[in-house]
């Protein structure tokens, strides 16, 4: 690879004795740094001689021109090689940046934020077919139009035209970019900038089109999906000091099909029906919970509740008893 390092497949010893003239044999897989799978395949000709291939993706197949081994010349330990093989020359450029990047909808997971985004597009032109697409986003402070700061969570892989962004901040500038990935590597990045206003006056508009201030927790659901399950292995146990519960939960087994975006949780008087209190917040980094303040809560037997919300609206919820 790259005229220095070797790969040698677990199986990679081509069995002559008992192979059928004409048939392809093939070695383990090898997959490339940019998702292209190969193989190396081989095959006893008429003549004696073995004739070998590259096969790509389970389907492309590439032959060079020096694809023969002379096994009667050949001296015991040397290596042979066949002619080299440049997947950008053989498969062709990447694809164009992704087409019509928008943001479609904006989530209200909390009110006066943070809200997520839900961002769309359509396939590029050109190029093989695209294994992923990769999303990026920076974030300038509030009151400038410097794209400084770039997120932990820098790039995420999707494999749709969709994709949810959590923690978007009122009054703040973003730009989201999205580029493709096909066999022959990265396309060219497409781009759109927001920031979120919940209220404005039209003479206070100094965004122009980048500017928006609507927002609807049902707005565009995405198509075919349905509300999340219930959050599963909820656990409540005293935080280090005593003056709060810390309440932990695994995601749904399900999302319904469309990226939660926010849970709500809740505190109740065990045997209650529902939670009594609840607040919302944006989807937590790992590991998934949040801290209950016990101040002012007397003793007794209590029910934490978590439910998943995702473009479709609030999944059931799930419950776990804890005596104060």
């Amino acid at each position: 690879l790259d005229g220095d390092s070797e790969w040698l497949p677990r199986a990679r010893l081509f069995p002559y004795p008992t192979a059928e003239v004409g048939r392809w044999l093939f070695s383990s897989p090898y997959t490339m740094s940019d998702g292209t799978t190969v193989r190396i395949q081989a095959r006893l000709l008429a003549n004696g001689k073995l004739e070998f291939g590259l096969q790509l993706n389970g389907d492309q197949v590439w032959l060079p021109r020096a694809r023969n081994f002379p096994y009667e010349t050949a001296a015991v330990g040397r290596w042979l090689f066949a002619s080299p093989f440049s997947l950008l020359d053989e498969i062709g450029q990447p694809a164009s940046a992704p087409l019509n990047l928008r943001v479609e909808a904006i989530i209200c997971d909390v009110a006066g934020g943070p809200h997520s985004v839900r961002l769309t597009w359509d396939r590029p032109v050109g190029g093989g077919a695209v294994t992923s697409y990769e999303v990026a986003r920076l974030r300038a402070p509030s009151g400038t139009d410097s794209l400084s700061i770039v997120d932990p969570d820098a790039e995420t892989r999707v494999s749709g035209t969709s994709h949810v962004d959590f923690d978007v901040r009122t009054n703040e500038l973003y730009e989201w970019s999205v580029r493709a990935r096909d066999a022959a590597g990265a396309s060219a990045v497409a781009s759109v900038q927001l920031i979120f206003r919940p209220s404005w006056e039209i003479s206070d508009n100094l965004w122009g089109s980048r500017q928006r201030n609507d927002c609807d927790a049902t707005a565009s659901p995405l198509p075919g999906a349905s509300t999340p399950d219930a959050p599963q292995n909820l656990r409540a146990r005293l935080n280090s000091s005593g003056d709060g519960v810390l309440l932990n939960w695994s995601p749904p087994a399900g999302d319904g099909g469309d990226r939660i975006t926010s849970y709500q949780v809740g505190r109740s008087r065990a045997g209650a029906s529902g939670p009594s209190l609840w607040w919302s917040f944006p989807i937590p980094r790992r590991p998934y919970g949040t801290i209950f303040d016990l101040q002012g809560a007397t003793a007794g037997l209590f029910r934490f509740w978590v439910r998943a919300v995702n473009s479709h609206g609030f999944g059931p919820w799930g419950s776990v008893d804890f005596t104060l």
